[in-house]
């Protein structure tokens, strides 16, 4: 990158079964505690970045970004899909608008309404970021396809169920002390191991919520950035694809969007991997965890669950992993997550994080996919 976007505001709702709040409201509320966050008007906003999955399907809402134009008082607004990676692709779309100079601030929102409809619905309706022909219309769901990836991961590598179940623990413990997470409860692996199965051998605890929520942040020049004593600035951006049928993949162990996407943002960012300092990782479901810290090279192919398990992606260990909680504990309405995981890193890294905090934290590294893997964003932030 020529220049670096920096992150200068941020806002968000809580996560949760938001019956009381339509997609204006979260918006609203998110959009507004950003600006005030940047110290700037929505007049002063020159571009609007609107990701979401499923207003479409779930809210009969096909045209959000003029939604989200209408409420906020913002034009040059666009929407930006992208599965489960919508909010990470709509950041590394706004940075492009502003190193090409297209823009100066922008605002950038991810935002999803997903418990308008019983669970059955949404699994059938989240099936929709998948491969059609052989995927979900042989009634293949996220679930099970995870499922798969975690009996070959475990049979190739010797992951464990306990390093599954560690993956839930951990993040659990961390979403406890963080404001916006769904679920602000401890468990222990025992809780983990004797949850009900929903695609052996995944459990209902090694799964991350769908549900609403809406997160925003403002994103500015480097040159109005200098204005800023907080602010995160993104210095390299990855993104990468792979096929989108799992089972044309040579590997469902590895998501090949992550090493590509990786390899990218440490080239742009000019650091090197020992040099970051926490990461959130996309854990929809706990192998997810396990293969970004493998995929990204935190640990060999076939250790990360060995990670986990001796504590070394703790808030005080040598990598910490998802210190915001995670998809898991703070629970995953998925436009947002991409979004959610910026605003944990600007929050570390500006040492705003409270009982999370991690220690002097330099860089900083977000990962998001879209599906099973078939694409990924990743983004590396300092000061």
């Amino acid at each position: 990158m020529k220049t670096k976007p920096s992150i200068i505001g941020t806002g968000s709702t809580k996560f949760g079964e938001r019956w009381e709040d339509g997609i204006r409201e979260m918006v609203s509320h998110a959009c507004v505690n950003a600006l005030k966050s940047a110290g700037i008007e929505a007049k002063e906003v020159d571009s609007l970045f609107v990701a979401n999955c499923f207003a479409s399907s779930i809210n009969g809402q096909s045209n959000l970004n003029a939604l989200c134009s209408d409420e906020l008082g913002i034009q040059n607004a666009v929407s930006i899909g992208g599965a489960d990676a919508a909010g990470a692709y709509a950041m590394a779309q706004a940075a492009n608008s502003i190193m090409s100079g297209q823009s100066k601030i922008s605002l950038v929102l991810g935002v999803e309404k997903m418990s308008d409809l019983p669970i059955t619905d949404i699994t059938k309706i989240t099936s929709e970021i998948l491969e059609q022909d052989f995927e979900a219309s042989t009634g293949a769901t996220l679930a099970g396809l995870y499922a798969m990836i975690t009996l070959r991961h475990m049979k190739e590598h010797g992951t464990t169920g306990k390093q599954l179940d560690m993956v839930s623990v951990k993040n659990h413990s961390n979403a406890v002390e963080n404001g916006i997470s769904q679920f602000k409860f401890k468990v222990t692996r025992e809780d983990v191991a004797k949850s009900p199965m929903v695609a052996d051998p995944i459990r209902v605890l090694h799964c991350a919520a769908p549900g609403d929520g809406c997160c925003a942040i403002v994103m500015c020049s480097e040159d109005i950035s200098k204005r800023y004593k907080n602010k995160a600035r993104i210095i390299g951006t990855g993104i990468g694809s792979d096929l989108m049928a799992v089972h044309e993949r040579e590997d469902i162990t590895r998501f090949n969007s992550v090493i590509s996407a990786s390899k990218n943002a440490f080239a742009n960012a000019g650091i090197r991997l020992q040099d970051i300092s926490f990461a959130e990782v996309h854990d929809s479901f706990s192998i997810g965890e396990i293969i970004a810290i493998e995929d990204i090279g935190f640990a060999k192919k076939g250790s990360g669950g060995r990670l986990i398990e001796e504590g070394h992606a703790n808030i005080d260990g040598k990598i910490p992993i998802n210190p915001s909680g995670g998809l898991k504990g703070c629970g995953h309405p998925f436009a947002a997550t991409g979004i959610r995981q910026a605003i944990e890193a600007f929050m570390q890294l500006n040492k705003m994080a409270g009982k999370r905090q991690i220690k002097d934290p330099k860089y900083a590294l977000t990962e998001s996919i879209g599906g099973t893997g078939a694409t990924a964003v990743v983004n590396i932030y300092s000061l």
